[in-house]
């Protein structure tokens, strides 16, 4: 890892995603589970969700939206001082997925390392990329989160089954000097209550309980979640941070021109807007046809937000996420320049 100067600015040059080419549709799902097409989408606001193809992995996914990022920005894989990987579907203990993806785009100056922070990861490696460029030990950072919980789910479970999708998002993140305008409104806020952690689990297959004949006979190898707990916290969570991170930044929620949250449920997201009085179309989801695709869905939806035009030069964006562990977060930053090689969101 190189060690430049010191600078003064972190930016979002850019970002990137990758969602696989099969979607799965809720009226494919619903007739195994016992739920019509519309059931589903009230329930979770879900209509469609993309499934990695076999033979795809959380590197695969991870790859395909690094090197479109990459191209996207003109940036060299040589140049990039760090990768952070976040994923919660590793392709296997080790060695860590991140390496695999790293080796794949050429990125031979890169440390490279996983996180694992659930639906939280883009934030935590959002705020470990900050620390590393301001401190002067990296310049230039890839964040990279990717996750294909398909590969996990149990398709009789309907408070699971409907709910994930694959995909991956990705974001370049820079040092800058201070004349680029712009600058943190306040830190990268990240908390977590491990006494709930069980909430969202995946029994077996760790060190506690090694996989076995018996764990997988007892279906111990799927994603379990206790929604109805899940859902109350994740609201109480969201609105808390969100305001922690506004007030941080001395700011109101009319300052903020575009709000991205965590994909995790509609149901959720709807919640949160009313609970804190925000204008619906300043809410950015990729939901409806993507799916909770964890830790991705930050840096997807922003992708996409950034896409159709919903965030301009100068606008400020609001972060936010909650996942299990349980861990929650939320960081304001401003946006500057079109996405492509002018791209920086200046945190």
């Amino acid at each position: 890892m190189s060690t430049p100067s010191t600078p003064s600015r972190v930016v979002i040059r850019g970002t990137a995603a990758y969602l696989p080419e099969r979607e799965v549709k809720s009226a494919e799902l619903g007739p195994r589970l016992g739920l019509s097409e519309a059931e589903i989408v009230h329930r979770t606001g879900i209509v469609a969700r993309r499934w990695a193809a076999p033979g795809q992995s959380a590197a695969t996914l991870g790859v395909l939206a690094g090197r479109r990022l990459l191209e996207r920005t003109g940036v060299a894989p040589g140049s990039i001082d760090l990768l952070l990987l976040s994923t919660t579907s590793a392709d296997m203990p080790f060695p860590s997925t991140a390496c695999l993806v790293q080796a794949e785009l050429g990125l031979s100056n890169a440390a490279a390392m996983d996180l694992m922070a659930s639906c939280s990861g883009f934030l935590a490696a959002l705020s470990m990329a900050r620390a590393q460029i301001l401190t002067g030990m990296a310049r230039r950072v890839l964040i990279v989160c990717a996750d294909v919980k398909s590969r996990f789910l149990d398709l009789d479970d309907p408070s699971t089954a409907i709910i994930f999708g694959d995909g991956a998002g990705a974001a370049l993140v820079e040092g800058a000097d201070a004349s680029t305008p712009g600058g943190l409104a306040g830190p990268v806020f990240l908390h977590t209550d491990g006494r709930k952690g069980a909430w969202v689990r995946l029994p077996a297959g760790g060190s506690r309980r090694p996989t076995s004949h018996a764990t997988v006979d007892a279906n111990l190898h799927t994603l379990k979640m206790d929604g109805i707990p899940l859902f109350r916290m994740a609201v109480t969570r969201f609105a808390e941070v969100i305001r922690e991170a506004l007030a941080a930044a001395g700011l109101g929620v009319g300052d903020i021109g575009c709000f991205v949250f965590h994909q995790a449920n509609l149901r959720i997201l709807e919640a949160v807007a009313k609970r804190l009085g925000l204008p619906r179309e300043r809410v950015a989801t990729t939901l409806e046809h993507y799916g909770n695709t964890s830790s991705a869905s930050l840096p997807i939806t922003l992708d996409a937000a950034l896409e159709r035009g919903d965030i301009r030069p100068g606008d400020r964006v609001l972060l936010a996420t909650f996942g299990g562990g349980i861990t929650w977060g939320a960081c304001v930053l401003t946006w500057n320049g079109a996405q492509g090689l002018s791209t920086q969101g200046h945190l």
